[in-house]
């Protein structure tokens, strides 16, 4: 059969004068050379034939011949007016010529017009992406339907599958958007801290006088605040005392009482001995 249409094509190519395989037109030379392009006429007497890289131009009487191209469209036309209306394997045969010549739109419209006349030709149906599902035929997007796959993300999945997809996504959403919050969480008790750790460090100190880091800085401080440990939350070093130093204890309070019993005193209007009331 498929002789049978190439046959016709090359017929109906002949009759005409044209190349059915051809893409471009063919310069023929009186040499019996040839060039392939898009040859025209120019108003001085020359050829031109123009190639994807260039153009050039020829005398009339060097030129032999020239075939015009035509197109796999109009060789299918031009085969299809001569076919008969209820011809399926003719059609179809002349469908998968242009499916060969990579002429896939052709080539559909044709699979179709055969279908039309044969709703159960199954090379058609084939063609066309068909496939039998419990022995009715069904386009591919109907048995995938019917096997209980669904359309995903430019692919055919499981319908289960689907879902295992989307239920994971959703947990790891959810798990980052808690992360998040408790990273927010932690930033804000941070901040917190610094912030008491700021407000603390400018406090007054107790009794409204400064605090000295170490032992014995400051005038007459010993630890803490200038009255003792005591309230300031300190402890002294190892065998220091902790309180001041009287002024009985020094060495000129010692001599006071002595001074006092040597010397007269005042009494009721004049002055006793030592000793004397």
């Amino acid at each position: 059969m498929r002789r049978t249409v190439l046959a016709l094509l090359s017929a109906l190519a002949l009759s005409i004068g044209l190349s059915p395989v051809s893409r471009a037109d063919i310069l023929w030379f009186k040499n019996g050379r040839s060039m392939e392009g898009t040859v025209r006429d120019l108003p001085n007497g020359q050829v031109e034939i123009t190639f994807p890289y260039g153009t050039l131009a020829f005398s009339r009487g060097q030129v032999d011949r020239v075939e015009k191209a035509i197109s796999v469209a109009e060789v299918v036309d031009q085969a299809l007016a001569s076919l008969e209306p209820t011809d399926v394997e003719r059609r179809f045969e002349l469908a998968e010529w242009c499916r060969e010549k990579r002429e896939h739109t052709l080539a559909q419209r044709l699979y179709r017009q055969v279908l039309s006349l044969d709703p159960d030709h199954g090379g058609a149906r084939q063609r066309l992406g068909y496939q039998r599902q419990d022995g009715v035929w069904m386009s591919e997007e109907e048995a995938r339907l019917a096997r209980g796959e669904v359309p995903f993300r430019g692919r055919w999945v499981a319908k289960e599958g689907r879902d295992l997809i989307l239920a994971a996504e959703r947990t790891r959403l959810r798990q980052g958007r808690l992360q998040d919050l408790e990273e927010a969480r932690l930033a804000l008790e941070l901040s917190r801290l610094e912030l008491e750790s700021e407000r603390v460090r400018r406090l007054p100190p107790a009794n409204g006088l400064p605090l000295y880091p170490y032992y014995g800085a400051g005038p007459n401080l010993l630890f803490g605040t200038a009255l003792g440990f005591p309230g300031s939350g300190v402890q002294p070093p190892d065998g220091a005392s902790t309180s001041q130093p009287r002024p009985s204890e020094t060495s000129s309070d010692a001599e006071e009482p002595r001074r006092r019993g040597t010397m007269p005193r005042h009494h009721r209007g004049g002055f006793v001995a030592p000793g004397n009331r």
